[in-house]
């Protein structure tokens, strides 16, 4: 872990590295396997439950990515019931997402920046349709703070996003390997915090 002295900007790049280094020591398949285990267990909560509009993510596949949690098993699962699901379309310039309906967990992508999937087509849908979010992250703890990837696309998205909901009910969960879930994320002011942060290990909601 980063020394709890070390400033946020240099606490966070230490834990980034330290997870970058743990993930890619995963064996292969594992985190297939530990991804619908994962999914399993967010599908039987009531946040989940309840929610009728869900924008998860696509995963990074590349050779040289360390493997992330794969929500697609709950996407699957979420359209089976009935749900309508949503990955993220990027404006890579504005750093900003749009929700995009998709028909099947596992749609034709295309990448255009940073390795990230995104979906070919789609109807737009507005944030404060989403009821939950499914959120990617590089650690996270169980005070429900997150460490992302630095470019701080999801803090502008969920900060939208919850205003859009006016106090109605919405949740955000992030979801990891039991590897990173660490016992305090380094935090700035703008950093959002989550309803729910998951692993394969447990689940703490707020």
């Amino acid at each position: 872990m980063p020394s709890p002295d070390a400033q946020p900007n240099d606490a966070k790049r230490a834990l980034r590295e330290q997870m970058r280094a743990v993930l890619a020591a995963l064996p292969p398949g594992e985190a297939a396997t530990r991804s619908r285990a994962l999914c399993r267990a967010v599908a039987a909560t009531g946040v989940f439950q309840r929610a009728r509009t869900i924008m998860a993510y696509l995963p990074i596949e590349t050779p040289n990515a360390p493997p992330e949690v794969d929500p697609r098993p709950l996407g699957a699962i979420a359209l089976a019931h009935g749900k309508r699901l949503c990955y993220p379309c990027m404006d890579w310039d504005a750093k900003t997402m749009q929700p995009i309906s998709v028909s099947c967990a596992d749609p034709p992508t295309h990448v255009r920046r940073y390795e990230v999937p995104e979906p070919i087509e789609g109807d737009a849908i507005a944030p404060g349709d989403v009821d939950l979010v499914i959120v990617p992250g590089v650690a996270f703890d169980a005070q429900r703070r997150r460490l992302g990837r630095g470019a701080g696309f999801y803090d502008r998205f969920l900060a939208t996003w919850r205003a859009s909901h006016a106090g109605a009910p919405c949740a955000a969960i992030g979801v990891g390997f039991a590897e990173q879930i660490v016992e305090r994320v380094p935090v700035e002011a703008h950093d959002i915090r989550l309803e729910g942060v998951a692993c394969e290990a447990g689940l703490w909601l707020g």
